[in-house]
């Protein structure tokens, strides 16, 4: 069988490229105006000086149109206020758009915020006339000098941690550049400048993130890379979990591989050597997964799979649906993921005084596990007085899947999301995460989420998923926490940075309300473990498993390609049996 290398990749999108979207019914070009009213009352520029500049340092055709402009006042996540504008042009047959042009103007300095320029079908380039990766970085760093000349200085190419670059295998490809700004000799990934050139040369693309606003930790660093690197090994947790590189998109059974994932997730103040957590909390903090069973639960129902009535009487029995009739209905006899049974149920209300006006219900036809109760999205009181408490209400998450979802209930686990996003703590929503457990270890797939008003109790929304892969009796045979440590400290790298501490959610939200002034971020200073580029090449092999290096020699068709040395350096895999790690 032949081997097919995979690779798996992924973009951000930021933002700044998106212009405001309104409704059908309403005039964009009427909105943006009342936008631009109300809103740029404060801005230095005008709508016309903004645009001005725009067509002055940007490649805009002549007998492209104008058709939209807006305005985005500043707020605490991009603290500065920006006009924004689109362009188009129209093609031969004056039906489509040849070509679209969005750009963004700060409102206060005249800088080009973001940029992009699309084609619709864009004149071929001959793959001889392809120009080169430091070709591409030459136009990139013209066009910032143009457009960015203030922040020019301010940035270095940060190429760790980016994909190593190729010779393309078409014409039609692009470069990618990302530059970090740099304070102090020391970088900020946080704000940065992306840019896109084509095969031509032309820039396609340009965002950027940035904040003057910015309170610098006075601190220096007491820690060396070489103390830091060993509070990493010393605090670090590798844990063991299964891993699906991809899902097939057919109803076939995949099988995953035992991994570790990366073990340095964590962060060293550089000031006190102790580890914290990517919230700055420190690391101890963090709490086990509580398994929601410690024994397999009784099926809800056992009988034939549950057609369309019994479906509704059943979830009429789970739930009180008595101000709510059936909308629809549809049956899947295999969902996407889980190869499951499953009907689909939508409650309407009776009468239009009743809130929520609908409801949605997943039954799985053959054992009756409720994978999923939602209603209508509906403000939530921020005044009223939680009743119920962060603990009772996870007790309740807890019994709440035993309760509807108890064929899978002891294969799930709560874990403690503390580390993630902070969540504005005046909102009476509280949300609980699960994860699927297969031998004691993370699932590839597999998780649950519950989410109740803190006021009253009442269950907002129930959702459950889980794939179709199948796991082995036992856990196989793997390297030890330690062996897989030292492993992945040989694929990082140390590296000293300043990263922003979180907003206060109730400022924020203050902020963005006008009730409060917009605050400036602190930046700390910590070190953080980076992956390193790397041309190790592992190959799996679909035979029996096995691993051993590339390195085959390429056939004369390859060899003649411009490619052939990149393809001999790639690596062609990601996985290890046995060794289990996944770098």
């Amino acid at each position: 069988m032949r081997f097919i290398p995979r690779q798996s990749c992924f973009m951000l999108l930021s933002a700044s490229l998106l212009l405001p979207v309104y409704p059908a019914a309403v005039d964009a070009k009427s909105v943006a105006a009342y936008t631009a009213a109300t809103a740029a009352v404060n801005a230095k520029l005008t709508k016309e000086q903004a645009l001005q500049i725009a067509t002055r340092i940007l490649p805009i055709p002549a007998d492209a149109e104008l058709i939209n402009s807006s305005f985005r006042s500043m707020e605490v996540w991009r603290p500065f206020p920006e006009w924004s504008f689109s362009w188009r042009k129209k093609g031969e047959r004056g039906n489509e758009d040849a070509i679209t042009i969005n750009a963004s103007i700060h409102a206060d300095k005249g800088e080009l915020t973001a940029y992009s320029h699309y084609e619709q079908t864009p004149k071929p380039t001959a793959y001889a006339s392809v120009i080169t990766r430091e070709e591409a970085q030459k136009a990139a760093e013209r066009f910032m000098t143009a457009s960015l000349a203030s922040k020019r200085s301010e940035v270095k190419l940060y190429n760790r941690s980016q994909p190593t670059p190729k010779t393309p295998l078409t014409s039609q490809t692009s470069y990618n550049f990302h530059y970090v700004r740099v304070v102090n000799g020391i970088l900020l990934p946080e704000n940065y400048i992306d840019i896109t050139v084509d095969s031509s040369g032309k820039i396609i693309n340009m965002q950027t993130e940035w904040n003057d606003r910015i309170t610098f930790s006075k601190a220096g660093s007491s820690l060396s890379a070489a103390q830091a690197a060993a509070q990493f090994r010393t605090h670090a947790n590798a844990k063991l979990s299964y891993l699906l590189p991809w899902e097939n998109g057919d109803h076939a059974e995949q099988k995953p591989f035992l991994t570790y994932r990366n073990p340095f997730t964590f962060l060293i103040d550089a000031g006190t050597g102790k580890p914290l957590t990517q919230s700055f909390k420190p690391l101890d903090t963090r709490s086990e997964p509580i398994p929601v069973s410690t024994t397999p639960l009784p099926a809800l129902y056992q009988g034939k799979p549950l057609g369309q009535d019994e479906a509704v009487r059943y979830a009429q029995k789970l739930f009180d649906l008595s101000l709510y009739e059936l909308q629809g209905a549809n049956y899947s006899d295999k969902d996407f993921r889980g190869n499951k049974k499953i009907w689909n149920l939508e409650f309407r209300a009776k009468n239009s005084g009743i809130s929520p006006s609908f409801l949605i219900l997943t039954i799985d036809a053959s054992n009756g596990d409720v994978f999923q109760y939602s209603k209508e999205i509906r403000a939530l009181s921020e005044n009223a007085k939680p009743r119920w408490t962060k603990d009772d209400l996870k007790v309740k998450a807890i019994e709440s899947l035993r309760r509807w979802t108890p064929s899978l209930a002891s294969s799930f686990a709560l874990i403690d999301t503390a580390d993630g996003e902070i969540m504005d703590p005046r909102s009476p929503r509280l949300t609980y995460q699960f994860q699927r457990l297969v031998n004691g270890v993370p699932a590839a797939t597999g998780n649950a989420s519950i989410a109740f008003d803190a006021i009253t109790g009442e269950l907002l929304t129930y959702y459950v998923d889980i794939g179709k892969e199948s796991y082995p009796a036992k856990l196989e045979k793997h390297l030890s926490e330690q062996e897989a440590i030292d492993a992945w400290l040989k694929e990082s790298e140390v590296e000293l940075v300043y990263q922003f501490e979180q907003i206060d959610p109730a400022l924020a939200s203050s902020a963005k309300s006008g009730t409060a002034t917009i605050p400036a971020r602190e930046a700390k200073l910590v070190y953080r473990m980076n992956r390193l580029s790397s041309h190790t090449a592992l190959m799996r092999l679909q035979a029996n498993g096995g691993v051993r290096p590339t390195g085959k020699p390429l056939s004369c068709t390859v060899r003649l390609h411009p490619i052939s040395a990149d393809i001999k350096r790639s690596r062609l895999c990601f996985s290890c049996t046995n060794t289990t790690l996944f770098p």
